[in-house]
């Protein structure tokens, strides 16, 4: 699973099967789209828009040969990335606000279709980008050190 640039400067997603051919992913109706996981049961997820997120990015999911946006209801409109979903269906994220001084993410999972937002203690801003089969997630949250500087470590957080 992946993407590629074509000739016209667009990103087209794909997915490689195990027999060597290629199945191309491109959402209806938009110009880019960028897969970025497939779970075991083949539901894909990622996002489209143009260029690098938060600007214009908008989640989708890929089941059974249909396409269905994904838009985080506490981001900006249409600043919302899915990153990757386990086995057991559930789908991390990222979705942006507008803030001061630029856009201000914050991580997800949505768990039954429903979203639940995480909160890394002390963090001013955190993002989800990965979940493994026991539901573990990984990603990266910001500290500030002092008004002037900060500093971003990863986590790796369980959430019930």
């Amino acid at each position: 699973m992946g993407f590629y640039i074509n000739s016209s400067g667009h990103a087209v997603g794909f997915k490689r099967w195990t027999n060597g051919s290629f199945s191309i992913i491109q959402f209806p109706g938009q110009s880019d789209t960028f897969p970025s996981a497939i779970s075991d049961s083949g539901v894909s997820v990622g996002w489209v828009g143009a260029g690098a997120p938060p600007g214009g990015a908008r989640g989708f999911v890929l089941a059974n040969g249909k396409y269905l946006y994904v838009d985080d209801p506490n981001s900006t409109a249409r600043q919302t990335v899915l990153y990757d979903i386990n086995a057991n269906g559930v789908i991390v994220g990222t979705g942006w606000n507008s803030a001061v001084g630029g856009a201000q993410p914050h991580g997800f999972q949505i768990v039954n279709g429903k979203f639940e937002y995480l909160s890394v203690p002390g963090a001013l801003w955190e993002y989800a980008n990965g979940i493994n089969g026991s539901g573990v997630i990984v990603g990266g949250a910001a500290f500030a050190i002092s008004n002037t500087q900060g500093v971003e470590k990863g986590f790796i957080a369980h959430c019930q």
